[in-house]
């Protein structure tokens, strides 16, 4: 979740904010933006939500011990428009899309933050702070400030780099992440989210030019970039239909306590994400953008 959350942000930050687009004339427009996260979001969030309508309902009829009460049909509604929990911290239905739900209100902040102030390290910084602060709090966390804190400070991650000179970036990033964990060995960090959220972003730079030093390791890079919205999604209904089948078959549910059962599970999730985005999600992103955009070109999101 928190690496996901970050990854996206530096990759709009790396578009919108890189040194060749960051005039005013040359953000992209509501259109162009609305399109490619529509493209890229919305056709695996409405099958994962089918999918675990489909596999719930099996499962209310496999079983009395799971009745699901908290789907109703209008929170079913509001999961249609992505909008699950704009207002409300519940999880319902495919629970992990929670925070892309929330994320789609981030990224409205982040295009009309990326009009107002561009490139500027300082106003973004001003706007993490009080998310900070208020995170700390648990009527806050897990919600729109922590996805707008992680978020955000991605972007932050993005406008330090372009601070260091190129041939630098990937040392000062690896001594980030040595100095973050050593932070956290020693008992300095007590917080496990404060080392996630300030090393995610070194871990980023890191791979980044570590990639480019070996471009073989490309194809590599792209595989799994391409699996981490697939599997965070499709993880919830997969699981869902495990315990079907275990019911069903009369299996011991005691079977998912074993170590090699959750490797193989972690495993095929995997595997069935590949095949998700290649033979789904990608020629969804396609259609939707030749059909909305008009524009036959394949982008990469």
């Amino acid at each position: 979740f928190f690496f996901f959350k970050q990854k996206t942000a530096y990759e709009i930050a790396s578009g919108d904010w890189s040194s060749d687009v960051c005039s005013s004339d040359l953000f992209p427009s509501h259109d162009s933006f609305f399109v490619h996260r529509f493209s890229r979001l919305y056709p695996l969030h409405l099958l994962t939500l089918l999918l675990v309508v489909l596999f719930q309902a099996a499962l209310k009829a496999e079983t009395d011990l799971l009745s699901f009460s908290q789907n109703t049909s209008e929170k079913f509604f509001l999961h249609l428009f992505m909008a699950s929990n704009w207002f409300t911290s519940e999880r319902t239905f495919n629970v992990p899309i929670w925070s892309v739900s929330v994320e789609v209100l981030i990224y409205a902040g982040f295009f009309v933050l990326s009009k107002k102030i561009g490139p500027r390290l300082l106003p973004v910084i001003l706007l993490v702070v009080p998310c900070l602060f208020l995170n700390q709090r648990k009527e806050f966390e897990g919600g729109i400030i922590e996805c707008a804190l992680f978020f955000f400070v991605g972007g932050i991650g993005f406008l330090v780099e372009q601070t260091v000179a190129e041939k630098s970036r990937m040392p000062w990033a690896l001594t980030g992440l040595l100095g973050i964990s050593l932070c956290w060995g020693l008992g300095w960090m007590n917080a496990p989210k404060t080392a996630i959220l300030l090393g995610i972003p070194c871990l980023i730079v890191f791979l980044k030019y570590s990639f480019r030093r070996s471009p073989r390791l490309f194809p590599l890079a792209r595989l799994f970039g391409n699996l981490t919205y697939s599997s965070y999604l499709l993880h919830y209904p997969f699981s869902l239909l495990l315990v079907w089948l275990v019911l069903f078959l009369g299996i011991d549910p005691g079977i998912f306590l074993s170590p090699w059962v959750f490797a193989g599970i972690v495993l095929s999730v995997l595997v069935v994400s590949h095949f998700c985005y290649e033979f789904f999600e990608k020629p969804c992103q396609d259609l939707l953008r030749r059909r909305l955009e008009g524009d036959p070109r394949v982008r990469l999101s």
